[in-house]
């Protein structure tokens, strides 16, 4: 099992990128985590995530999908707000975790809501601004 733990967020942005292997909706995810800013400093995150080496030696990581939607369900990462919001879209754009956007985007503002259109943009494979 890899340790995430001592990445600095650089480094655990680049393996996950490397993880996404260039699949739009993963990759999306991990953009809109990124523009967000919170989760890829936080290192509770970190406790959910599988990886290994490539063949060039390079760290790569993915998101336990299922782990993540327990620790949610159990409180691990808040009980509510724009935090967890944005992380619940991210995972939801990522792999299978299903949300209700109507209330996910409930209080978001103008600037929230048009990175997660630009993020379901890029999902779907447009990488210009929404």
């Amino acid at each position: 099992m890899q340790d995430f733990s001592k990445l600095t967020s650089t480094e655990f942005l680049e393996a996950l990128h490397r993880g996404a292997d260039g699949l739009w909706e993963p990759e999306a995810a991990i953009w809109l985590l990124e523009q967000h800013g919170f989760w890829l400093k936080d290192s509770r995150i970190r406790n959910y995530v599988l990886g290994g080496v490539d063949e060039s030696g390079c760290q790569w990581a993915g998101f336990e999908i299922n782990r993540i939607r327990d620790a949610i369900d159990e409180g691990v990462f808040g009980i509510e707000g724009r935090e967890l919001a944005f992380l619940r879209i991210s995972m939801s754009v990522y792999g299978d975790y299903r949300i209700s956007l109507r209330y996910a985007l409930d209080g978001f503002s103008e600037d929230d809501l048009k990175l997660v259109g630009d993020c379901l943009s890029r999902a779907c494979g447009h990488f210009g601004e929404w």
